[in-house]
Order: C-alpha cells, then structure tokens, then sequence
C-alpha cells in the first residue's frame, strides 16, 4: 500500500506524522499498535518485502484514524459570494379576492451585475421559497419586475426573488 501525500501537503511535511513509517502519539493509544508490531516482526522474521494481507487491512483502519485527527490540514477558506437581493416589497395592484398583480420590487446585491446574469421572481408557499411558481424573470440590472394583473395566487403566502446565472439558481431567496 503506497500513500503520495497531496502537493499541498509536501510544504507542512514536518508537522504530519506517518504512522506507518515511524511511532505516533495515535498509534500509541490505539489498541492494534500490538498487533501492528506483532505483523511487522512477522515481515521481518520471514525477510517478506511485501506487507502481509492482515497488516494492509490494519494499514487502512490506521489511514482512516490518521485522517480524522489533529494532523489533518485546515480546509480552504471559501468566500461565499451568493448575490441574494435584500429589501424585497410587492404592492398589489390588481383587486380581485385570490389574484394578485402590480410591482415587485428589490435592492441588488453590490456583485449581482458580476456573478449573477438575471433575478426570477416567484410565488412561494414560504419566505424560503418552498413550492415556488416562477412568475416571471428580469435582467440582472434591473430592481423592479412587473406581475401581471389577475395572477392567481393558489396556495402562495409569499413572493420570492432568487438571483440566476445561466447554468444556475442561488439557493438564498429575498422574500416579500
């Protein structure tokens, strides 16, 4: 069994501990350190090159401890740049009991114009956007969308507007 570490890895290689190649502080306390040691006298003895089948398959649970301590690096910071739009507000124009109609309106984000091509407007059963309804979509330099009169509203409590690139929906909503 080979393990390369990834070339991230290579610059912190004073701080990582191989338990296969010398004594870690988690092989100590793992109760198969003895029969790791018991295997490799085993090799020794039998002048084997190759790690026996039982020593590989410990070599794997001692891998899988290894990459759940301490020693394994951070994650990469990620900078979440979700242009979700603020300050959604709907003025219901149409007055037909079960209709709705009129302007929906919305503040951009500062990056909408650069990560997000176009807003979508729906109706949702929720502010997050459950059961939505596509209502209609606008450019993403636009704030404003107008909802035609007589749209029947069903089921739907709330109107929310997603920011949209071409390949994709934002999972954040606006809601009014």
């Amino acid at each position: 069994m080979r393990w390369r570490p990834p070339l991230a890895w290579l610059a912190e290689q004073e701080q990582m501990q191989c338990c296969f190649r010398r004594s870690c502080s988690l092989e100590a306390r793992h109760p198969l350190r003895r029969r790791r040691q018991e295997l490799d006298s085993e090799r020794r003895s039998a002048g084997s090159r190759a790690a026996p089948r039982s020593l590989r398959s410990l070599a794997k649970v001692l891998l899988a401890l290894f990459a759940a301590t301490e020693w394994v690096l951070p994650a990469i910071a990620v900078e979440d740049r979700e242009p979700t739009p603020t300050s959604v507000s709907f003025s219901d124009s149409d007055l037909d009991a079960g209709d709705v109609g009129g302007i929906v309106s919305w503040q951009a984000a500062a990056n909408a114009t650069e990560d997000a091509d176009h807003f979508r407007v729906y109706l949702a059963l929720d502010a997050v956007g459950a059961g939505r309804s596509e209502v209609g979509r606008t450019a993403n330099s636009m704030e404003s969308f107008f909802v035609p009169e007589d749209t029947s509203i069903g089921a739907f409590t709330h109107i929310v507007v997603y920011a949209a690139s071409n390949s994709s929906e934002y999972t954040t909503p606006a809601s009014a």
